[in-house]
């Protein structure tokens, strides 16, 4: 009986120490405030991109799924990405770790047609979206210099869609998310002719991965 007794405690010591060791330290409340998105779209599946800086806590490039958004406003999104243009969002105060460490989880924020900086209208002044699922997460820390040489990340949707991520270096530098229908391997590190080339020269490049569909261009952010 004694045994038993002992060996009871000792389960329950030893599950009580795995709930322990299972949960996670308490938010860093430096990544608490404002955050900014912009919306990109696959079809009818939405995405957030942060809108990184240079300046930390901010720099972070991460790429989320996004669910639970009227219907309205996935056309929008899709719709403005193939016309050049963008949808932006402007957050309520939340944690910016809830995102690198892949919580689902919701926000608040302001939707606007155009960048929110750069004559963006307002469209949606509250709007809640859910953050489900992480598919990309970059420190823009010990960077490289910048330079005519390119990398992109990978992130593998299905398995025959993928987006390709640009590495933001030092700047001048630039942020570029592009999808591809097709699945092909295709080099993801090239030089071209400046440190901010073209996205026509860009697609020159990346040509042999597949059908190209633009999602996000920005120069201005990084050019210093």
């Amino acid at each position: 009986m004694k045994k038993l007794i002992t060996l009871m405690a000792l389960l329950i010591s030893f599950s009580l120490s795995a709930n322990e060791a299972a949960k996670e330290p308490p938010l860093d409340p430096k990544y608490m405030g404002v955050h900014k998105f912009v919306l990109l779209a696959n079809n009818t599946t939405i995405y957030a991109y942060n809108l990184a800086t240079y300046d930390k806590p901010k720099n972070y490039q991460i790429l989320y799924k996004v669910t639970s958004i009227p219907t309205a406003l996935r056309i929008m999104v899709r719709d403005a990405q193939a016309d050049g243009n963008q949808v932006t969002v402007i957050t309520k105060p939340f944690n910016l770790e809830r995102m690198l460490r892949g919580h689902d989880f919701e926000v608040t924020g302001e939707v606007y047609l155009g960048h929110f900086d750069r004559g963006g209208m307002s469209v949606y002044p509250e709007l809640t979206m859910s953050l489900s699922e992480k598919l990309y997460v970059r420190e823009l820390t010990d960077l490289e210099p910048s330079s005519n040489r390119h990398i992109y990340d990978e992130v593998r949707l299905d398995p025959t869609t993928k987006i390709l991520v640009k590495q933001v270096t030092m700047a001048p530098s630039f942020a570029n998310v592009i999808l591809f229908d097709d699945d092909r391997s295709c080099v993801k590190e090239f030089y071209t002719s400046s440190s901010t080339p073209s996205q026509n020269e860009l697609f020159m490049k990346l040509t042999l991965c597949g059908s190209i569909k633009p999602m996000y261009f920005e120069v201005e952010d990084f050019s210093s």
